[in-house]
């Protein structure tokens, strides 16, 4: 059931769960060099869902996207759905919001529901963003429908809730494994800098332990031993490493390099004096 979305008085949704077009309505889209945008997303957390590649392929044999004369592929790997501060996703979302009457913009499609995102409000964002483009069809590969009509937004608003709560459940389910782990001295959450996941078990990946990375770890080495010295500060510190082109750890500086809260973190972060690195861990 996966009607196009044009305004309420543009189509009524049948019992077969398609949009039955008023006459003097095209029955499909005519325009020339019409694109297809496709979104893909998984999450570390969620390494059984479908691959990034599988979601292509299945948004691929989506009959409009198959129609379009042009494809164009977002992807965000290894990033959670419940913010949108998602690079490809932001890319997409500029792309749409570009997009006039007439334009080549004609399908949006996603693998499903949740690629697009996780959290109820963020999700009917994304409705309303579309509804004010009736030119573009939404598809989702799973048959989700998506439209104005009563119906497809009550179907819509519903499994948007359903997806929060999925979500909610699974942090506390998270939440309460890992303090068990924790309780038990065993690593959770994210390596910090200068260490990588590695799984002991790699068919359940439960059994989880961290590993020197030796680059990095050389990098929080010189900046525990320079900021020891008493001559420096972190301003400078990160200014150092931003002109040798050191990557910096993914942290909340969001594409700005290192900046001093990064070094900061290194420095306080108690897994790098022998304690436990736990999910739970607070900036201080």
């Amino acid at each position: 059931m996966a009607g196009a979305n044009p305004p309420a008085s543009q189509g009524t949704l049948d019992l077969g769960g398609n949009v039955a077009r008023r006459k003097d309505l095209p029955a499909a889209d005519t325009r020339q060099g019409t694109v297809a945008l496709l979104y893909v997303r998984q999450s570390n957390t969620d390494p059984g869902s479908a691959s990034l590649d599988d979601q292509e392929a299945a948004c691929r044999r989506i009959p409009e996207v198959a129609a379009s004369d042009q494809v164009e592929l977002y992807r965000d790997a290894d990033i959670s759905g419940a913010t949108e501060d998602r690079r490809d996703y932001q890319r997409l979302l500029r792309r749409i919001e570009d997009g006039k009457p007439g334009s080549d913009v004609a399908v949006v499609a996603a693998y499903d529901l949740s690629r697009i995102s996780r959290d109820a409000e963020v999700l009917l964002r994304f409705h309303r963003r579309l509804s004010g483009k009736p030119w573009i069809t939404v598809r989702f590969a799973d048959k989700m429908p998506f439209g104005v009509s009563a119906i497809e937004k009550a179907i819509y608003g519903t499994t948007s809730v359903f997806a929060q709560l999925l979500k909610d459940q699974t942090a506390e389910k998270i939440r309460l494994a890992c303090s068990s782990l924790n309780a038990a001295g065993k690593a959770t959450g994210m390596a910090p800098y200068g260490y990588r996941r590695e799984f002991g078990d790699p068919v359940n990946r439960r059994k989880v332990r961290f590993e020197i990375n030796e680059e990095e770890a050389e990098v929080v080495r010189r900046l525990f031993r320079d900021y020891a010295q008493g001559n420096t500060n972190t301003r400078i510190l990160a200014g150092r490493l931003n002109a040798e082109g050191i990557k910096k750890p993914g942290s909340r500086s969001k594409g700005l390099g290192w900046v001093p809260d990064t070094i900061v973190d290194i420095l306080q972060n108690v897994a790098y004096v022998g304690k436990t690195f736990s999910i739970s861990r607070a900036r201080r």
